[in-house]
């Protein structure tokens, strides 16, 4: 048995509650469309710079970012129900 530091977690005592929020889902998906829109404007416009921002890269894999829309992961130790989490 391994015996934790102050202030640290053993793998056993720490776990994972997915969350999602279909408003916060809406928000994501209008604030996408609406910077993949300014993106392929500038495009259009030859300011091909952008592709290679980290920023705005993640828009270029539209679908996978869709995915994860209102959802975020919480870690804990706490003994609770996923709910009460």
């Amino acid at each position: 048995m391994r015996v934790c530091e102050e202030g640290e977690e053993s793998s056993s005592e720490r776990r994972y509650v997915v969350c999602r929020n279909a408003e916060q889902a809406r928000r994501d998906r209008a604030v996408r469309s609406e910077i993949v829109a300014k993106l392929r404007q500038q495009l259009v416009r030859g300011e091909k710079q952008l592709v290679g921002n980290r920023g705005y890269r993640r828009y270029l894999r539209k679908a996978v970012q869709e995915h994860f829309d209102g959802v975020w992961a919480l870690r804990t130790n706490a003994a609770l129900t996923a709910t009460d989490v």
